[in-house]
């Protein structure tokens, strides 16, 4: 071969062999960019991520807190809604009691005017309708262990009690006060009356 031709093969080598070189350097400076870009992408998406928790986080915690006042506010005001009612006389076992005969008296057809609890009390075993007057019965006849009694002669008997007593101990069964007077029998009775009109439960 000749010896200009071989020399200037060997040159267009070299030459194409530094171009190569050249546009390796460059493509391995544009991955190492490229890597660095992704690299730090990836740790800006973690931060803001993890900044993202730390905003839910804390918005739970205020979202618990404002709970907790809130059942905290709804305790004091239950608190003092029974307080009041204890004030007036409401939550004692006569004043319920009372206050059911009152139901019974006025879901009657075309009631008397004036409220009488013995009257109302007398006329129960009579009456055959209304929400109380099935609620009195039916105490009556799960609690009341002198069955022999009717329902008229059991109520007038307890009334009589809690009137002989306006005013007892609380009793163990949320706020509702009983009497001491009354015996378990007369306090179940009186409870299913509490239940049905939603002061315990």
């Amino acid at each position: 071969m000749d010896p200009l031709k071989l020399l200037a093969t060997l040159k267009k080598v070299r030459k194409t062999r530094n171009n190569l070189k050249v546009k390796l350097d460059l493509i391995r400076v544009e991955v190492e960019a490229t890597k660095k870009t992704l690299e730090q992408t990836i740790e800006a998406k973690k931060e803001i991520t993890e900044a993202k928790d730390v905003i839910i986080e804390a918005r739970n915690d205020i979202i618990e807190a404002k709970n907790e006042v809130i059942a905290s506010k709804n305790k004091e005001i239950c608190s003092l809604q029974m307080e009041f009612l204890r004030a007036k006389g409401l939550l004692s076992s006569r004043g319920i009691f009372e206050r059911v005969l009152q139901n019974i008296h006025f879901e009657q057809p075309n009631p008397a005017r004036t409220f009488n609890a013995t009257a109302t009390c007398q006329g129960i075993e009579g009456y055959k309708t209304g929400r109380w007057t099935m609620a009195v019965k039916s105490a009556h006849t799960a609690h009341a262990l002198t069955k022999q009694a009717k329902v008229s002669e059991y109520a007038k008997y307890v009334f009589g009690v809690l009137c002989a007593e306006i005013h007892g101990s609380p009793w163990t069964t949320n706020a509702v006060q009983f009497s001491d007077s009354l015996v378990d029998e007369e306090k179940l009775f009186l409870e299913a009356l509490c239940k049905e009109m939603g002061l315990i439960t």
